[in-house]
């Protein structure tokens, strides 16, 4: 009978050892995430975001109907005294000059790459490379972090990007004129 009950004290403790050892390296483990690897930048859908402390808010004053190059409500985007066209408007979110991610990459001289897997839109030059996921409050330059006042998003079917903040990481220098709505870059 002692020979049992000392199998089975022992066989405890094994059980028990495991399970903290186990429970250890659990914190530390690679944890593996389901992707939707079928999503489309360009869907225009709207995108679900497990990012429920983001609050987003429109510029009262933004009008869409009137927010074209033309527009008096218009915000304005100058690269070295140009004027760039985007596809869609540039608009203020939380406070911020969003802009597409493509065309303000490729005006800066950057490469672009978007990763559908997870919807990180990537801009590269020859020194420098950005990395900037749909609802996250930062980016990454060369891998360290910045923070955002306003995350990227997708407005119909574009990713949006705060213009500043990615003007800046290219080392560029940004001023914003309120009374006239007019952001000018110079690199």
């Amino acid at each position: 009978m002692k020979k049992i009950l000392s199998v089975v004290l022992s066989l405890i403790m094994i059980f028990s050892f495991t399970t903290a050892y186990a429970e250890e390296f659990s914190d530390n483990a690679n944890i593996e995430y389901d992707y939707d690897e079928t999503y489309d930048e360009t869907a225009t859908d709207n995108v679900s975001s497990n990012y429920d402390d983001i609050e987003t808010y429109y510029d009262s004053t933004f009008d869409e109907t009137k927010n074209n190059s033309n527009g008096d409500n218009a915000i304005k985007v100058f690269i070295n005294g140009k004027q760039i066209e985007f596809d869609v408007v540039p608009m203020l979110i939380n406070g911020r000059t969003m802009v597409p991610m493509r065309t303000i990459f490729e005006y800066l001289g950057a490469e672009v790459d978007w990763d559908g897997t997870t919807r990180t839109a990537i801009g590269k030059t020859d020194n420098t490379t950005i990395k900037i996921t749909i609802a996250k409050d930062y980016l990454l330059k060369n891998d360290n972090i910045v923070v955002l006042d306003s995350p990227a998003v997708i407005v119909s079917g574009r990713t949006l990007v705060p213009v500043r903040a990615i003007a800046e990481s290219l080392d560029c220098k940004v001023e914003w004129y309120g009374e006239t709505r007019v952001v000018e870059i110079l690199k």
